[in-house]
This record gives structure tokens, sequence and C-alpha cells, in this order.
């Protein structure tokens, strides 16, 4: 601030008093701008307003009021037609003192080109533009930024492309561009410099007003599906599929799977809107031979009775819905036991419901297989001997063929009930004081020597011989001996073979 001197004549206290008179004129201002001016050494910004010179009735100046940096209401600032400006403070008593003069702007019109910005008005590294009237106008250049009149300083960025990923560069700073951008509860995320607002997960709204709570079932209202779908929420997901009996594509529509049998393949049909197999048109119980253009060939099981198409029964359920012709029943159907029960030509009678097979009598076989008329080979067939006894077909008595048991060599016991193997076959099979008869290992010497003889087995046979003192022959009888002499011998008996 410049110090405070008193006003240079009176003639300048009765121009500011006249000029406070005619205040009302001022009012008729015809036109207000506002502007930065450098004044001494003060950086000030001003209003000027502007009378119409028809209504003035004092000499046209344009008057200045101080706004910035430090106000000061008492301060007012003159500039006449010839671009003086004066800076005068207003005294509590009412009087006008002066500041002093200095010109720091031609803004009238008056000015040559060139002064306004000769005097270097701006500040440290602005850039100062003169208008038409010679007015100088400060501005930072391109790339800096802050107040042209003080100090211009470089930008930190200039574009997008100087700042980091997730900074854009607004007004000449890097800043986060998501402040204040979204909604409320709305998550903001900066791809290239831009901010993209989304609403988080398990919330729904506009993103750059609010985010609320999602209700799930809000996926699908409306439905994103088509014509006979329904909608329901899958993790998060609206799945869209088609109703029962309804085929396509769920995004777009489903429709019937058919509507006629000629929309199915030959060998089944339209049934409540659906292709199924032809088959499911016979009824309960029955068979399905064939299917042909769609329609399928029914029949009943052989003994089962009623309608393929609707259902197919069994002939009987217990034995007493049989005839007595057919009095058993044998899954489901009536029969007779004995039907294929018996082998050829063989008796069946049942007992009870029981089939009883025989061959009659004047056959023979297995009555299960077959039957035929007896032959002599049938006597012995099955053999009615005991056990290892041969049996031959033979005659009895009476002349009536019969089959004849025997016990086969080397066997004994008896044929009809059992033939045993004998102890031996010949005497080399026994001891040597032992013979071999009928098949037996026995003492030679048992009843071969005559009376009063003596017996003694060798090599399987029958020794007899007389005693000392005796005399006659061993095998008949042995008697005294006289005094003269006897010729001795012993006679040999074969053993039995």
């Amino acid at each position: 601030m410049h110090p405070v001197q008193p006003l240079a004549s009176p003639a300048r206290v009765r121009w500011l008093l006249a000029l406070l008179v005619f205040g009302n004129v001022w009012l008729a201002a015809v036109g207000t701008q506002r502007t930065v001016y450098r004044a001494g050494d003060e950086i000030v910004t001003i209003t000027r307003t502007k009378v119409d010179p028809s209504t003035a009735t004092s000499p046209v100046y344009s008057y200045y009021t101080y706004t910035a940096p430090n106000p000061q209401p008492e301060v007012v600032y003159y500039t006449n037609a010839q671009g003086i400006t004066t800076r005068q403070y207003q005294s509590t008593s009412g009087t006008v003192v002066s500041a002093g003069n200095r010109r720091i702007a031609y803004d009238d019109g008056t000015a040559t080109e060139g002064q306004g910005c000769s005097r270097n008005p701006c500040g440290v590294g602005a850039t100062c533009q003169e208008t038409a009237g010679g007015r100088p106008v400060c501005s930072c250049p391109a790339g800096y930024s802050g107040n042209p009149l003080v100090q211009c300083r470089r930008a930190e960025c200039l574009d997008h492309s100087e700042c980091r990923g997730d900074q854009a560069c607004r007004n000449g700073n890097c800043v986060n561009p998501c402040a204040g951008v979204c909604g409320v509860n709305a998550n903001c995320e900066v791809r290239n410099h831009v901010p993209v607002c989304s609403c988080p997960r398990g919330r729904t709204g506009d993103p750059f007003s609010s985010c609320r709570l999602q209700d799930p079932e809000e996926l699908c209202r409306p439905s994103p599906c088509g014509s006979n779908t329904q909608c329901n929420v899958v993790n998060g997901v609206p799945t869209c599929s088609c109703l029962p009996g309804y085929i396509g594509s769920p995004l777009s529509g489903c429709r019937h799977e058919c509507e006629s049998d000629g929309e199915c393949s030959s060998n089944q049909y339209c049934s409540q809107f659906k292709c199924a197999n032809g088959c499911n048109q016979c009824g309960k119980g029955a068979t399905c031979a064939r299917v042909t253009n769609h329609r399928a060939v029914c029949e009943c099981p052989k003994g089962y009775i009623g309608s393929p198409f609707t259902e197919c029964r069994p002939e009987c359920f217990g034995d007493r819905d049989c005839p007595a012709g057919r009095p058993a029943c044998i899954y489901g159907i009536c029969k007779n036991p004995c039907e294929g029960a018996c082998g050829v030509n063989a008796d069946c009678n049942l007992r009870g419901l029981t089939p009883v097979c025989s061959c009659p009598r004047d056959m023979t076989g297995d009555p299960f297989i077959s039957c035929r008329p007896f032959t002599k080979e049938d006597l012995c067939s099955p053999n009615p001997c005991g056990t290892n006894a041969v049996c031959t077909p033979g005659y009895d008595r009476s002349n009536q063929e019969r089959p004849v048991c025997t016990c086969p060599p080397g066997y004994t016991g008896n044929a009809l009930s059992s033939c045993v193997r004998g102890e031996c076959q010949s005497d080399a099979e026994c001891a040597d004081h032992k013979a071999c008869i009928a098949y037996q290992c026995v003492d030679p010497c048992s009843g071969q020597c005559g009376v009063g003889a003596q017996c003694q087995a060798k090599r399987h046979l029958a020794v007899c011989t007389c005693p000392a003192g005796t005399q006659g022959d061993a095998l008949v009888s042995c008697r005294t001996a006289r005094n003269y002499p006897v010729a001795r011998y012993n006679k040999k008996r074969n053993a039995v073979p």
C-alpha cells in the first residue's frame, strides 16, 4: 500500500462530491465489466461501470471498486479518460484523500497498440495479449497453470497419457476420476483413465445414482426367456428352461414336441404333444409285435384272453377256474396235467392233479420216454438177479420164459441176492499145505483118506498112508498087519478143481 496523501487541489474534492451527488447517474450504467489489473505493487480485481454520456451531468469517468486480494472497502479507484488511475481512501469524516496517481491500463479505447503489454503487467511465466482497445489480458500458456498475474507453473499433466491408468488429467493435475462420479453404494473402477460405475454383487439399480439390495428373483422380472419357458435364478444367474412337455431354445421360445403323428418317427406316435413309443398303444399284459406307420400291432399272449389294446388277462387264476377236462391252472392256463407228461405209448393217470405214468402190461420201457412190446432180452433188463450175478433168459418148469440167475466163475453165493468172489481160482493161490476147493483154500486131507489111515498135505494134495503096524488101502482102510510081509502102496486122489 502506498502512504495516504491529501488531494492535490480543492477542485478534486469538489469533483468527488459531485460524483457522489450524481450517484443516480451511475445506476443508469450502460455496461459493467470485471477486469484484473496490476496497480502499483498490488494485484487488484476491479469492476468498471460506464455511464451514458448523454445523461451525465459531469465528466465521464470509469469507476472501479477494489475487490481482491485483501478487500478494503474504504479504498476506491478512479481512472479518467486519459487512463490515469487514482487510488483514494474514503475517510470517516466523509472527505476523500488521494493516495497518488498511477497509470495501470488503457481501457477506454484511447491507448495506442502495445502500450498495455509493454509495461509487463502479467506474472512470471504468463503471456500477455492486448485487446483491440489496447487492454492487456494475462493468461497461462498451454501446459501451465496458476494465477497469470502472479506466476504460471508447469502443469502436472497435459492429457491422460501422462497419468497412471487409474488417474485422469484434470486442470493440469493427475487426480482420481472416481471422486464424486458414482452413486450411493456403487463401485467405481478406473479403466484407461475413465471411471466405470457399477453396482456391487448383490445390489442393483442405477450405479450413477444409487445401488440397492437385489432380490434374486428380480433377474427374472421381466423374464429374459422366450415363450413357454420358465426362468430360475441359479448362482445369481437367470437360467431359462422349457416347460415340461415343450422343446426348443428357451431363449427364443419353446414349442410342443409334436401335434400330430406325422411329426414323429414311424415307430412313434404323438401322445399329449410328445412323441412316444408306438408300443405304448398296447394294453396291459399284451405283447407288441411291431409298429407300422405310427400304429402298433398288439397281441394277447398264448393262454390269455381279452383285448390287446385294453387288457390281456390269464384264463385262470386258480384250479377252481378250470373245467373238469382241464382241471389244473398252470401259469394262468387251464390244462390237463397229463398232456405231454408221459412218454410214447405210456399210460397216464391222475392222482389228484399229479400225473402218474406207466407202461401197459404187455409193454416195457421208460414210461416218461417210450413203452414197447416185451422181448427175451427184456427179461434181464433191468437185471433182476443179485449183486454180481449173471442173468440169462430161460424157461421155468411150466415152459414159461423167465430170467435165470447164476454166479459167474470164481464167485460163490446166492445168485438171487449176492455173488461173492471166491478166495482162490487155483491151488497156486493157496498155501502149499492147502488146496483150492470150491474157490476156497482148504485142507486137502479133509475126507480124503480111508479108515485108520494117516493124511499129510503136500503141494496142495492129500497124501494118505497107513500107520506103522497096520496094513491095507490107505484110501479105504488100514488094519493090523499080519506076520507075513505085505506089499504097501499109496493111491493118490486128485483134488476136485
